[in-house]
């Protein structure tokens, strides 16, 4: 009965995210698979492109170099 209740319990959380990894490729009323697959590329590319500005601010707001000739005022 343990193995039952635990086989069950691993079936419901996993289930969720079996179907939002492979998602739903049946035809809707509003979207045709194909018009799905395009926004779920605009959106991959949409987040690619805020992820290296991200990575870009990141990297701009890191203190400059101590090791230089020129005197570099202290931010802080």
């Amino acid at each position: 009965m343990k193995k039952l209740l635990a086989t069950l319990l691993l079936a419901a959380f996993l289930s969720p995210a079996v179907i939002s990894l492979t998602g739903c490729d049946a035809p809707t009323m509003v979207l045709t698979p194909q018009d799905r697959n395009q926004k779920i590329r605009r959106n991959i590319n949409f987040e690619a492109r805020e992820l290296v500005e991200d990575w870009d601010s990141l990297w701009m707001v890191d203190k400059p170099s101590q090791l230089t000739r020129w005197y570099l005022p202290n931010p802080d």
